[in-house]
């Protein structure tokens, strides 16, 4: 009988759903969501996850890194509202068409 094929596993190359979520600064169970919807490869070994570190990268890998522009807007954004400049989307959609 020939033996399966196995997957070898290196030590420390697992990572439990709370040590995922420190690292992506996510909640915990926005991680577990993630494992249960296939977002995102984990191994259940009875009622605990694991996932595989390079499951993590490649989550990573498919996100684009944010560029100057969007990173000075986002943070001129959050300045205007906590001054408290917000319009509706209805104004704001109304501006952009002029």
């Amino acid at each position: 009988m020939a033996a399966k094929s196995r997957r070898m596993i290196q030590p420390g190359a697992m990572l439990k759903p709370d040590q995922v979520a420190k690292r992506l600064q996510v909640q915990e169970r926005t991680v577990l969501a993630w494992l249960r919807s296939g977002r995102i490869h984990g191994v259940k070994i009875g009622r605990l996850w694991r996932v595989p570190e390079d499951s993590m990268r490649a989550l990573l890998g498919d996100a684009e890194p944010l560029s100057l522009e969007d990173l000075a807007a986002i943070r001129d954004g959050l300045a205007a509202i906590q001054r408290g400049d917000t319009i509706t989307l209805e104004e704001f959609e109304r501006k952009r068409r002029r």
